[in-house]
């Protein structure tokens, strides 16, 4: 099993975190930060829908703020103020941003329902569904496959990756991997 690392937080001060992680969204957000000197470690926050945060935003906490051990992670109580955006890996945040491009791209054109389910499909999202699809996809033995799925893409196309790096191109390849993916 895997061993938590308490995080620290500097006595009386106010912190800065980064996400670390594209959020989770839903009735509210749940943010992975890595905090920044002098606070150290990893703590989950749950944050309010809106403002909405995006990876590589930087978040600053209060001196009154503390971290509890709930669900077998460390999570930060507290209330969050936006400072910065854009701090973590160029590419990492782009790939999220193309993400959540997709993401509304479904949500704008089809039913909620459904746009969950094809963004779980494409690119792994865990949507909001209601409790009714939940138990319908649980009745039907069909949940791993909304959970499955874009992982699965992602396997497909670092399978391909690998299987042709030595005779394709980087440009090349990479749209072979879109192709087949």
């Amino acid at each position: 099993a895997a061993v938590l690392r308490e995080p620290y937080l500097p006595a009386g001060a106010s912190f800065e975190a980064v996400v670390s992680r594209d959020p989770k969204r839903g009735d509210r957000q749940e943010l992975s930060l890595s905090l920044r000197a002098p606070a150290n470690g990893r703590v989950t926050f749950y944050a309010p829908r809106y403002p909405a945060y995006a990876y590589g935003d930087v978040l600053r906490f209060g001196p009154g703020d503390s971290v509890s051990v709930r669900y077998g992670r460390y999570v930060l109580g507290g209330v969050a103020t936006r400072v910065a955006e854009g701090e973590g890996n160029r590419l990492r945040g782009a790939l999220y941003g193309a993400k959540r491009v997709f993401v509304g791209t479904f949500e704008a054109a089809l039913p909620r329902e459904k746009a969950a389910l094809l963004a779980g499909l494409t690119v792994g999202e865990r949507g909001e569904f209601s409790n009714e699809f939940k138990e319908a996809l649980r009745v039907s033995g069909t949940t791993h496959i909304v959970a499955l799925s874009g992982y699965n893409i992602a396997v497909v196309a670092l399978a391909m990756g690998a299987l042709f790096s030595k005779f394709l191109s980087r440009r090349l390849l990479f749209l072979a991997s879109l192709g087949v993916s």
